[in-house]
């Protein structure tokens, strides 16, 4: 084999690992780019959660001290929807964390 067979089979070669390179850095950047939105989501999420436990605090404090009821529970008015939102959400986000982990 000649020294120019040599340097075009090396070429080539060089040229297969380089490509090989690009997919697999394209497939890790789009995998990263999904994880990104994917934990943002989340975030999004737990915010709004947050949120509803500070609505649900107000409805609580409500019904105990200005409508004088003797107790709630998840079936009192208000505190029920809350919940249901609440639980909602929070398999929305189970959901995407196991997206997450899936592709980890």
């Amino acid at each position: 084999m000649t020294f120019a067979e040599r340097m075009k089979e090396a070429a080539a070669k060089a040229g297969n690992i380089a490509q090989d390179f690009v997919v697999k850095a394209g497939d890790a950047a789009q995998d990263l780019g999904t994880k990104g939105k994917l934990l943002f989501e989340v975030k999004q999420l737990e915010g709004k959660v947050e949120r509803l436990m500070e609505q649900l605090g107000a409805e609580v404090y409500k019904a105990l001290a200005e409508e004088k009821l003797a107790g709630i529970s998840l079936t009192t008015p208000g505190i029920k929807e809350i919940f249901a939102e609440i639980d909602k959400i929070q398999k929305e986000i189970d959901k995407k964390e196991g997206e997450m982990g899936k592709r980890e």
